[in-house]
């Protein structure tokens, strides 16, 4: 097994990389569920391991700690809703099956 010094960097690069892509994908748009439940995934392990509030009680650092922690679980809970919403607003203009006319509806012309 490869020690924790090598592994280090691929699990930062790799997990700011899945930063950008879900979160551009959740900006404009592209699969915003998909790119939601990636970001949850990677926010929930991210939130315990980074802002442990409770391992720094009656110091300084508590109330950073606990507020950063607290920030997190209302991302995580925005996340949670835009995971669970079926429609969703996108910013790149999409095709659906209700926008195209039927066979028996007319295109009216311009004179």
């Amino acid at each position: 097994m490869a020690p924790p010094a090598t592994v280090a960097p691929f699990l930062m690069g790799s997990a700011r990389a899945l930063e950008v892509v879900a979160g551009l994908g959740l900006a404009f748009g592209i699969y915003p569920r998909l790119a939601a439940v990636a970001l949850l995934v990677f926010l929930i392990p991210a939130t315990l391991v980074a802002h442990a509030f409770w391992q720094v009680a009656g110091t300084p650092a508590f109330t950073g700690q606990l507020l950063n922690f607290l920030k997190n679980t209302a991302m995580a809970g925005a996340l949670l809703f835009i995971g669970a919403t079926q429609n969703q607003p996108t910013m790149l203009p999409q095709t659906s099956e209700a926008g195209r006319l039927s066979a028996d509806e007319k295109p009216v012309k311009a004179v």
